[in-house]
């Protein structure tokens, strides 16, 4: 395969970067290579948008799936270089936000364990930025490493040992296809969570506070067709994502014995009750 006859979209529920490279108008069907560690459900998004601009699969573009690890993909958000460009879920920044959403939700929050994962190169800067909120808010900070599902339960009886009373998970892909596990223990352990995933509240979570994945993947549709028409992935800022998703679990509060205070209520996008 020739390099200028491959696009490539690059998908993490960690780094959550969808990322294309520069393609060149040629004869054949354009090829997207995706690297995806996501459910294939997410993917749809992105087809949606590329029919939504007259690319249907099969016809008149093709995908080739793969695999992804993560690490450092572009120079900066500003200036990418290279063949790279695409949008970024801020995942500092997001956790961070995290920190301060669950406080808001539990005032007496004190304790909070935060799983995240030493081999996902974006979960160093966001660990930094939790600690940094949860020093603002006079909040102590436990950090439990997990690198794979089997490491999980480790770090469940350690949270149940600590005694903890909040736990934000960063986002990864070990933790999201094991998002069900976790809303069952912090459900059978009486305990306030917050994730990157709005998934998470609908199956039992406390809260859910992410970019909208559906806005995130039609806008990499929309980069997908510019660069297909000959425009530059370096000509491109990486892209921060405009639209974000509150879900809070009013229900899972009241089994908590929560109040969520209305002022937080009336900025969620959704209110499971």
């Amino acid at each position: 395969m020739h390099r200028r006859e491959f696009l490539g979209v690059l998908g993490s529920a960690a780094a959550a970067w969808p990322l294309v490279a520069r393609a060149q108008p040629a004869t054949k069907i354009p090829r997207i290579g995706v690297l995806w560690p996501n459910p294939p459900a997410t993917f749809e998004f992105l087809r949606q948008g590329l029919k939504e601009r007259g690319y249907i699969e099969g016809q008149n573009i093709r995908f080739e799936f793969r695999w992804a690890e993560g690490s450092g993909l572009v120079a900066s958000l500003a200036r990418p270089g290279g063949n790279l460009t695409g949008t970024t879920r801020m995942l500092p920044e997001m956790s961070a936000k995290h920190v301060e959403l669950l406080k808001q939700a539990v005032p007496s929050l004190s304790k909070l364990a935060v799983l995240w994962n030493p081999m996902n190169t974006s979960h160093r800067s966001a660990l930094q930025a939790v600690e940094v909120a949860a020093r603002s808010l006079s909040l102590q900070v436990y950090p439990l490493e997990v690198e794979r599902p089997a490491e999980l339960d480790v770090a469940f009886a350690t949270i149940s040992r600590d005694k903890v009373d909040g736990l934000l998970f960063i986002a990864d892909p070990v933790f999201f296809i094991n998002l069900k596990r976790m809303a069952d223990f912090v459900a059978a352990s009486r305990l306030p969570a917050v994730a990157n995933f709005i998934e998470f509240p609908k199956l039992g979570g406390l809260m859910g506070y992410a970019p909208s994945i559906p806005e995130e993947f039609r806008h990499v549709a929309g980069h997908i067709d510019k660069i297909l028409k000959g425009a530059k992935p370096a000509d491109f800022t990486v892209e921060l994502p405009k639209k974000f998703l509150l879900v809070i679990n009013l229900k899972t509060a009241k089994t908590l014995g929560l109040t969520v205070p209305d002022k937080l209520i009336g900025t969620a996008d959704e209110v499971i009750e």
